[in-house]
């Protein structure tokens, strides 16, 4: 059952026939992003991982909010739930204010993705040390610029969780490597420059860790215990050089204490410091796991905590704080305000769109690759629009204005919406095509090879266009008879495909159907001619139709056989024989528990695709038939 047919449920009548280990599944979750579902009381799974898809849409939409109007009009919830991630990598969303999610992704080296192993594949950078031993400001800026940021937003993660700014106090700290030097100098001028190349892409970087998080052992519990000189000059040293020359746009707190008090309830770090001294004005949010409050980190100055599942700031746990006055609404709403202004920071215009247009202006030629991937499609939740992610349309529509000569590559394992269809000249749908898919699709566009692929599936115009995704009862069936049920024009038909050179169909013939030994056969010939001017294959494709006399109703054309012409010269001509079986002209009849064949007049279409049938004939059965099994 799905959530929506579950808003009437019975509660107190669910909960009742619960059995103690349906009751205890309950209270866990499964995986990262959902709770336990129930079937046998309808008690659906609920998913709590804010979609890459989604996220891309909403957040471009926000980067003209008015920050203080959203404020204002926050209601307490809202805040508080604003101060606390969903699942590992997401904000809260507000869609009632269109406050969009933020995803945030790790990390210094490299982009992982929403998974800590078996991740998407991403450039591997050299370790912070190796970073650091270049000794060259420049360089490690390009880093940022063209590597992480690019990538960064392939993985629609608008903020990173680097660089790592800590002081390499000691060689034998376990994550010593991801620090870049043991001299606050350094280390603050490569930070600097890492910052400042991340956001120069659009991406904003979250500096971390803040502060004196150099040893591992008992990392969540050890006291840092320093004079405010040794403070100052060397552990805040990179941190301050970062915010001096690059401005991060977020700061992550450590996990240890510093002086008897842990770094994301320290207000002399985060208010006095930071907030006063610096002036810095982004989020500050905690390491994973690393609050261990409510009001302490709160009233210290701690925006975000991280990850959602670590539950400390839960609307009954922070209302009940509110109401024993250990906090304000104002400062819970102050706390709020920075993930909203980050959110709104990582909305604002990418460079890249103008650049884009910029190239295309000046190109002879432009091939455009765009589509989806393993962020969009995967097990575990499904697709809540058939659009291309984020501004990909838009950006498509600029490029094809300021360069008509463009060809748009589009990846995806399923349907996709093209609104920009008819406008470019050409479209290389490539679904996902394995190790060689580069070569592949150069082959074809270059000409090396005729492409021949039809499409397995219908391409809509919109997404109202499909049949209801959990409507499972249609004898009117899926895909293409829905869209000629429904009398609904497709973008790209089933079995539809272009190739470099053009076919006729002429000369259908139908042989004399024969009912007999339990089976059925026909046969249908047609001349397939290639009338353009290169090699190339085409799949001949065959429709029947029901005897409008039928007891039931039927999709008015089934795909009943194919065949495929292969490496068909120039000019030549091939007749083509296709067989047509009994489950060609079946339907399987519920009240007698069987496949049942006709009696009646049976309309057959030949053609390219399930739009293109020029050719048509009838034929008809004289006697049914009833089997069951093969």
């Amino acid at each position: 059952m799905p959530p929506s047919d579950f808003k009437n449920a019975d509660v107190d009548g669910i909960v009742e026939k619960l059995t103690t280990d349906e009751a205890i599944l309950l209270t866990a979750g499964v995986g990262f992003w959902r709770t336990h579902e129930v079937p046998r009381l309808g008690i659906p799974a609920i998913k709590v991982r804010t979609d890459s898809e989604t996220l891309l849409i909403r957040i471009t939409d926000f980067k003209n909010a008015d920050v203080d109007d959203i404020i204002e009009k926050l209601t307490t919830d809202e805040a508080i739930l604003l101060t606390a991630g969903v699942g590992f990598w997401h904000t809260h969303e507000v869609p009632r204010l269109g406050i969009p999610a933020i995803k945030v992704c790790d990390g210094p080296n490299g982009i992982r993705g929403n998974h800590f192993f078996m991740s998407t594949p991403a450039k591997c950078l050299p370790s912070a040390t190796a970073l650091g031993a270049t000794w060259d400001t420049e360089l490690i800026e390009e880093v940022g610029l063209k590597l992480l940021a690019g990538e960064a937003k392939l993985r629609a993660a608008p903020v990173i969780l680097a660089p790592t700014c800590n002081i390499q106090r000691n060689p034998l700290g376990g994550r010593a490597f991801e620090s870049f030097s043991e001299d606050p100098l350094l280390s603050g001028m490569i930070a600097a420059a890492y910052v400042k190349g991340v956001q120069k892409g659009g991406i904003g970087s979250t500096i971390k860790h803040f502060v004196c998080n150099d040893k591992e052992n008992d990392r969540m519990a050890y006291d840092s215990i320093l004079s405010e000189r040794a403070l100052r000059e060397i552990y805040l040293m990179p941190f301050m050089l970062a915010q001096k020359y690059a401005k991060p746009w977020a700061f992550m707190t450590a996990y240890n204490r510093v002086n008897g008090t842990h770094a994301s309830e320290n207000r002399h770090l985060l208010q006095d410091i930071l907030r006063n001294e610096w002036k810095f004005d982004g989020l500050i949010m905690s390491d994973w796991f690393g609050v261990y409050s409510i009001d302490l980190s709160i009233n210290a100055g701690l925006d975000l905590e991280m990850p959602g599942t670590n539950k400390w700031r839960m609307l009954d746990l922070m209302n009940r704080s509110i109401t024993s006055r250990k906090l304000t609404v104002r400062t819970v709403k102050e706390r709020a305000r920075k993930v909203v202004e980050l959110a709104k920071r990582v909305a604002q215009e990418a460079p890249e769109m103008a650049e884009a247009v910029k190239l295309a202006s000046e190109a002879d030629v432009v091939i455009a690759v765009v589509g989806l991937n393993a962020d969009w499609e995967t097990g575990g939740y499904d697709r809540k629009t058939l659009a291309l992610p984020g501004r990909t349309d838009e950006l498509i529509t600029k490029v094809l204005a300021a360069n008509p000569k463009t060809i748009v590559v589009t990846q995806s394992g399923s349907s996709i919406t093209l609104p920009w269809a008819d406008s470019v000249p050409a479209i290389v749908h490539s679904w996902y095509l394995g190790n060689s898919t580069g070569a592949a699709i150069a082959d074809v566009l270059l000409g090396n090879k005729n492409p021949s692929g039809k499409l397995s599936l219908t391409f809509p115009k919109r997404l109202e266009d499909i049949s209801g995704h959990g409507h499972f009862h249609s004898e009117n069936g899926v895909g293409y008879k829905h869209f000629q049920h429904r009398g609904i024009a497709p973008q790209f038909a089933f079995g539809h495909g272009l190739s470099y050179t053009t076919f006729a169909y002429s000369d259908l013939q139908l042989s004399t159907p024969v009912v007999a030994n339990g089976d059925f056969s026909l046969s249908a010939t047609v001349t397939v001619t290639n009338t353009g001017k290169v090699a190339g294959s085409e799949v001949v494709q065959l429709y029947v139709s029901m005897p409008k006399t039928s007891d039931l109703t039927h999709p008015e054309l089934m795909l009943r056989a194919f065949h495929k012409v292969k490496d068909l010269a120039s000019g030549a001509s091939q007749k083509v024989t296709i067989t047509v079986d009994k489950y060609a002209v079946s339907y399987w009849e519920d009240r007698i528990t069987r496949w049942v064949i006709e009696k009646g007049e049976y309309g057959v279409k030949v053609g390219s695709s399930s739009d293109s049938l020029p050719l048509s004939s009838t034929f008809v059965v004289s006697k049914g038939l009833e089997w069951n099994g093969l």
